[in-house]
């Protein structure tokens, strides 16, 4: 009797166990789902509000560098170009006051010999005058005040090759149309017969605009009417109590300055136009006609301005700089202008609002995918949960209706109790206390105490796990980020420089990460000297793209400056030595090439070795000995090394991660396949060979991870 009655007792503790179980589990599950549903709508949230947060403070960061850098940038562009034109500035305004002292006191001059037009089959600088119909005669004064001009020739003489450019010509044009110059152009100023062809400067917009400003200010204009190439003119007049006497004029070809204008934009959508005193659009580097309704005449890009551009000019007349924004023919813009000291016209520059933004636009839609994907988790779990759930359920049913004969008040009450605290569990408040009723001193005290560290612990899960959420979505944004500033840094719209046919130029950069070290730079120090860079930064991501920026921003501004590749290698060096706690370094190769000799000059800071093909030859390494790599030591003294580059030759650079390409099986591509590779396809254009030898590394290495950033560089020299 008494087995039996303890074998009763053990029957009931038995199934109040597995009730316990049962419920303890479909209250945890219950609890789990809620959890989930709370975090799926946290996410959603926090993501809508990050997503707001984000894109102000990104858009403001944005907004701030791409006004500080074109702000600097136009006024270096205004003061480049202001410095340019200097001699055409100073020999104008000279040539001027001795034109003023002659007609003023023409008495005290003595007449000389003027050629007419004589026609000369080579150009040859000679002083002669024109008139504006060969068929009409002049009066014996103003003859007599050309001859007396004409005093005037050892002047013109001497500013026609002052400073570091040589002019066009000069020209002093009497009320009547009579006109004398000085220039190289003789074999173009007759028609076919040899017959002088008739010319009136007083048409020229140059002349209209000096004549009618009596305060003899200077008139900056662009004029072809009887000259195969366009050039800068600038035009004083000369007035003599209150009557004007002549206009003078100086002309100075415009290639260098047009190529200043065209380097001065930055992004994709960038570009930069030069406005003379008149509002006219002396040239622009886009190469189609900008905001212009109509072209005159003379070449010169002018008015009438649609009514957007018109005002964006009236907001841009008074200050010597700024920036400012516009919306012109339905685009808008960002503008920054700066005014020129000498010939007082304007340089804007030009930048698409969309471009600026595109990165802050990237950020979101990356922290988008990233919260899409941590509701689609949370989705996948709380199904699970479900099904477990109606699991529990049906086994708790079961377990109720045998029990509920055997279980008491007593243990009835704490549960139903219990079970009601766990429904009443959310992601916002998932506390589980331990309250008098279950003071049991046996298993429902037990299970309480249970629920309780384990709501704990869930509560402390749920926090690490939204935050490692919010911090990967994060990092993974901002090294996209990155990688798009760092793309665009590097020069990759080619060709880079449309007009200039003496070379060809490919390059390619791929990062082996989201951020490199690896980087190249093209740039032109003066009129004919083209510098080359291509360098290896040590170590990979974050800590090699910044060192990166740095390096080849120094090395860009210290080409700049001239001197050779080893004086610029050796203060470079020094500039990244100091202050160098993390010990970065980077391996660099500079050349620069004189476009008009094909002579080259390069260094080498721990670099790979060049590879050369002459024409009708095969690519073979250039071999010297090399400098050590730049921000290891001060001080370092490197070596320059010279060869002349021929018509047709090509020249090719890398990083050591094409050599150093590695596939499934540890073999490196080597130098030996790399100049196999390049011989195969020596024949190829410099893109053409830079796609070809990728295609041949990328087909080694197979399925193999891309260990190291792969740069290339090919340059092909036509010569002049």
């Amino acid at each position: 009797m008494k087995d039996s009655r303890i074998g009763k007792m053990y029957k009931k503790i038995f199934l109040l166990c597995i009730t316990l179980v049962i419920v303890a589990l479909a209250s945890f599950l219950v609890a789990e789902l809620l959890e989930m549903r709370s975090l799926t709508k946290l996410v959603q949230d926090t993501g809508i509000s990050k997503n707001a947060v984000v894109k102000e403070k990104s858009e403001e960061t944005l907004f701030n560098m791409t006004k500080g850098n074109m702000e600097k940038l136009v006024i270096a562009t205004a003061e480049s170009l202001d410095n340019k034109l200097w001699s055409l500035v100073y020999c104008t305004e000279e040539l001027n006051k001795e034109a003023e002292k002659i007609l003023s006191h023409p008495e005290s001059y003595a007449e000389t010999e003027v050629e007419e037009p004589q026609y000369n089959e080579l150009p040859e600088k000679v002083l002669q005058y024109r008139m504006p119909d060969s068929t009409l005669s002049y009066d014996s004064e103003s003859m007599s005040t050309i001859r007396k001009l004409g005093n005037l020739e050892e002047k013109l003489d001497e500013y026609f090759n002052i400073g570091d450019r040589e002019f066009m010509g000069f020209s002093i044009v009497l009320p009547n149309g009579m006109c004398l110059e000085m220039d190289e152009l003789s074999n173009v100023k007759f028609d076919d017969d040899l017959n002088p062809l008739p010319y009136d400067p007083r048409e020229e917009p140059w002349y209209k605009a000096a004549a009618e400003n009596s305060e003899q200010a200077m008139v900056l204009s662009i004029y072809n009417e009887q000259y195969a190439v366009p050039y800068v003119g600038l035009s004083m007049p000369v007035y003599i109590d209150g009557e004007l006497k002549a206009v003078v004029a100086g002309m100075m070809e415009l290639y260098d300055t047009q190529e200043m204008v065209d380097i001065a934009a930055t992004g994709k959508t960038g570009f930069s136009i030069l406005i003379g005193t008149d509002n006219s659009l002396n040239f622009s580097s886009r190469a189609e006609r900008f905001f212009i309704d109509s072209e005159s005449d003379t070449g010169v890009l002018r008015g009438p301005w649609n009514e957007d551009i018109g005002e964006l000019l009236e907001k841009t007349s008074d200050p010597e700089s700024g920036f400012t924004s516009a919306t012109i023919d339905g685009v808008d813009y960002y503008v920054a202008f700066a005014r020129m000291e000498f010939v007082k016209g304007r340089v804007l520059m030009f930048i698409e609002k969309s471009e600026v933004e595109e990165p802050s636009d990237m950020l979101l839609k990356e922290m988008d995918a990233v919260t899409a994907e941590t509701i689609d988790k949370y989705g996948a779990i709380s199904m699970n949960v479900i099904r477990l759930l109606m699991l529990v359920a049906v086994l708790l049913l079961t377990a109720t209706i045998l029990a509920a004969h055997k279980l008491s008040k007593k243990l009835t009450v704490p549960i139903n109790m219990m079970t009601e605290r766990v429904h009443g569990l959310t992601g916002e408040n998932f506390v589980f206390e331990l309250e008098k009723a279950y003071k049991t001193g046996d298993e429902i005290e037990i299970l309480a105490e249970s629920f309780s560290e384990l709501s704990d612990k869930m509560r402390q899960y749920m926090q690490e796990l939204v935050h490692a959420t919010e911090e990967k979505g994060r990092y993974k944004a901002e090294l996209n980020v990155a990688a798009k500033i760092q793309s665009d840094m590097l020069p990759t719209l080619f060709p880079l420089f449309p007009d200039r046919t003496e070379f060809e130029l490919y390059a390619s950069m791929d990062a082996a990460k989201e951020v490199g070290g690896d980087f190249y730079d093209v740039f032109f120090v003066d009129k004919d000297r083209l510098c080359i860079v291509m360098a290896d930064v040590s170590g990979k991501s974050v800590p090699a793209a910044l060192f990166m920026v740095i390096s080849k921003t120094m090395l860009k501004n210290r080409a700049v400056e001239g001197g050779s590749p080893s004086e610029i290698l050796f203060d470079v060096n020094n500039a990244l030595c100091e202050g160098n706690s993390e010990c970065m370094f980077v391996t660099v190769w500079l050349a620069i090439v004189d476009l008009s000799t094909g002579e080259v000059r390069e260094g080498n800071a721990g670099h790979e070795d060049p590879v050369l093909k002459r024409k009708g030859g095969e690519y073979e390494l250039v071999e010297y000995r090399h400098g050590l790599a730049l921000g290891v030591m001060s001080n370092m003294e490197y070596s320059d090394y010279g060869y002349r580059l021929e018509k047709g030759d090509c020249l090719f650079m890398y990083t050591d991660g094409v050599p150093e390409a590695t596939n499934g099986e540890g073999k490196r591509f080597e130098i030996s396949r790399m100049l196999h590779s390049l011989n195969e396809h020596k024949d190829e254009t410099p893109e053409g060979l830079l796609k070809c030898l990728r295609q041949d590394v990328d087909t080694f290495v197979g399925g193999a991870e891309q260990f190291d950033d792969l740069t290339m560089l090919s340059i092909k020299y036509n010569g002049r």
